[in-house]
C-alpha cells in the first residue's frame, strides 16, 4: 500500500521534447553554412594540391635501381629456372651493366 502511494505522488517522467525545425531557419542558415564548408573543404584541397612540391626523380637512377632490383630478383630465383634461361638473363644482365659503364666514363 506504501509502495502504491509513493506511485501516485511520483511525478511522470519528463519525455523527450519533439523538435521542429522551422523552415526558413533551414533555408536561410544551414544550408549556406553547408555550402559555405563544403566550399572551403574544396579550396583547402585545391590549394594543398597546387602547392605540394613533386619529387624529382632522376631517370638514369630509377632505371638503373630497377635493373639492379631485377639482377637481384633473378639471382634469388635463378634455382626455379632451366639453365638456358638464367645464362641467357644474366648475359643480359651483365650486358646491361658493361654499356652502362661505358657510357658514363
Amino acid at each position: 500500500a506504501a509502495r502504491a502511494r509513493a506511485r501516485a505522488h511520483t511525478p511522470p517522467r519528463a519525455t523527450m521534447a519533439e523538435v521542429t525545425l522551422d523552415p526558413a531557419i533551414r533555408s536561410w542558415v544551414l544550408l549556406p553554412i553547408t555550402f559555405v564548408m563544403l566550399l572551403i573543404g574544396l579550396l583547402r584541397h585545391l590549394v594543398m594540391q597546387l602547392t605540394k612540391a613533386e619529387p624529382k626523380v632522376d631517370a638514369d637512377a630509377a632505371r638503373e635501381a630497377q635493373t639492379v632490383a631485377r639482377a637481384a630478383r633473378l639471382r634469388a630465383n635463378g634455382v626455379f629456372l632451366p639453365a638456358a634461361g638464367y645464362a641467357a638473363r644474366k648475359a643480359y644482365f651483365a650486358h646491361k651493366v658493361r654499356v652502362r659503364v661505358r657510357v658514363r666514363v
